[in-house]
């Protein structure tokens, strides 16, 4: 009986001791993560491990997969990358010690030389941000002289950045220091395709540094690859890499930009976010602008423009479930009924019978609103709506997207972009063939227009004098004496059929 205990007890614990390594392995790796504190919440700042999935990483630091996407929201549409870094939420209860800024782990320092241009290092293909800057043609064109000749082309492990060289002697006193943190993901061998338009917003950005320094404006510009990585934006921050910048233009995601919204207060440095609609904290912090227009912008401006057509206009509010209606949809639906514009009621089932007629007024534009936002839902209907109308004036509110498609109706919509200034655009054009030694294939909105834009518009701020853009006549007005800026010139296009 004694032997038959003793084997039980030898093959219980021959099967526990790999479990028992398990546990310790796992303790040990949570125990060798640095821990930051991001808006009051520790977190651990671990680096991920050859072939460790998101759902180990779940298991060895006792959170759910949920809260590790939300604090790292790069993950939504992808796996764990072998030595990126991400953030993990310490789990309530935990008893931690909170490292200072200080060891953190130093995130790359761009070259800034104000006097000669950095040499760029052979890197293999994958490693360019982009295929059209590797070409050597435009690595040095030489009709632009040497300004052109520290285009970069490279990027180190999480930064890019060269100086773009005056043409005199710089006058440290008067050079604006700009940094540019985008999600480049040149590290990434299958970018998404949003990471095109950053590179051409990266391009109009060296075209306003170059004519920013022809003016008499010396520029620094350094230029960081954020990736979709908020640990990236953390790091630049405790390793003091921003310490000397005058501005911050970038940041495409809303939780990159709340990494550096204390950092901007703190150092009194403006942050423009040219991609991000809104982000809580505006209101209380005065060096944030946000180039993009709210939804209650937009619909306020739609609104005045209905109002002083009132007499010339009938909106035609096609219905639906309440649930079904997006919030940007509901503002408009409030401004005409604020303001008392005239409106009728249809539907979708309305419309496939070939009955909208009973909808529509004589001698009037009518305004056919839908309740989406996706041209998608709205494509099938056109023909019908073509076919049933008769002789009635029928107008589509837009939203700004659906003016890439081909759409055989008049259209209505409300745009922070205008081309008001076709002779300067042209010269643009000439220009950015010169430095790029290649044309432009046009799109709406043009990005490489709006960093241009946008980096002689931050220059002017920083100088307090004004810019009138190409592409973005920017107009920033303050929410509050306390808080930031909103970008209020929002237009309204009303085109014809084509």
């Amino acid at each position: 009986m004694q032997i038959r205990k003793l084997f039980i007890f030898c093959f219980v614990w021959l099967a526990l001791l790999p479990l028992m390594a398990q546990d310790a392995a796992v303790d040990s790796i949570v125990a060798r993560c640095p821990i930051d504190t991001i808006h009051g919440q520790p977190m651990y700042r671990y680096t991920v491990e050859k072939s460790v999935g998101l759902y180990r990483v779940s298991k060895n630091f006792g959170v759910s997969q949920d809260a590790i996407i939300e604090a790292n929201p790069e993950l939504r549409t992808r796996g764990l990358r072998f030595g990126e870094v991400i953030y993990i939420p310490v789990p309530e209860g935990r008893r931690v010690k909170v490292a200072s800024a200080d060891a953190a782990a130093p995130a790359p320092t761009p070259t800034a030389d104000r006097r000669k241009p950095a040499q760029p290092r052979e890197l293999s293909r994958r490693d360019t941000i982009s295929r059209r800057l590797h070409d050597p043609r435009i690595e040095a064109p030489r009709e632009v002289e040497t300004v052109a000749d520290s285009l970069p082309s490279v990027v180190d492990t999480t930064a890019v950045a060269d100086s773009i060289p005056a043409l005199w002697e710089w006058n440290d006193s008067t050079t604006i220091r700009l940094s540019l943190l985008l999600p480049f993901q040149a590290r990434n061998d299958k970018r998404d395709q949003h990471a095109e338009r950053f590179m051409e917003f990266y391009e109009g950005c060296l075209l306003a540094a170059y004519d920013l320094q022809a003016e008499g404006q010396p520029l620094v510009l350094d230029v960081y690859d954020t990736e979709k990585n908020t640990a990236i934006v953390r790091q630049l921050i405790d390793s003091n890499s921003l310490a000397e910048t005058q501005a911050v233009i970038g940041l495409a995601y809303p939780l990159q930009l709340m990494q550096v919204m204390p950092w901007a207060m703190e150092h009194e440095v403006p942050v423009l976010a040219p991609f991000i609609d809104y982000m809580e904290g505006i209101e209380t912090n005065p060096y944030l602008y946000l180039f993009n227009s709210s939804a209650e912008q937009e619909a306020r401006v739609l609104g005045q423009w209905l109002e002083e057509h009132r007499d010339s206009v009938n909106c035609v509010l096609v219905e639906a479930k309440d649930a079904d209606i997006p919030s940007s949809v509901r503002l408009v639906h409030k401004e005409i009924t604020a303001r008392q514009i005239p409106y009728t009621k249809t539907s979708i089932r309305q419309i496939l019978d070939d009955s909208i007629q009973l909808a529509l007024r004589d001698s009037v534009e009518n305004i056919l609103i839908f309740n989406t936002e996706k041209y998608s839902n709205v494509q099938v209907l056109i023909p019908r709506i073509l076919n049933s109308k008769g002789s009635h004036a029928v107008t589509l509110r837009a939203q700004y997207s659906w003016t890439r498609e081909n759409i055989a109706l008049p259209l209505l919509y409300t745009s922070i972009f205008s081309t008001d200034q076709p002779t300067a655009r042209d010269a643009y054009e000439m220009h950015y063939e010169r430095y790029f030694g290649h044309e432009h294939v046009s799109t709406t909105p043009r990005y490489d227009l709006l960093g241009y834009d946008l980096t002689r518009t931050i220059a002017a701020i920083l100088k307090d004098t004004t810019y009138t853009g190409l592409q973005s006549d920017i107009r920033f007005e303050q929410v509050n004496p306390e808080g930031g800026y909103i970008n209020t010139n929002v237009h309204v296009i009303h085109t014809k059929a084509e």
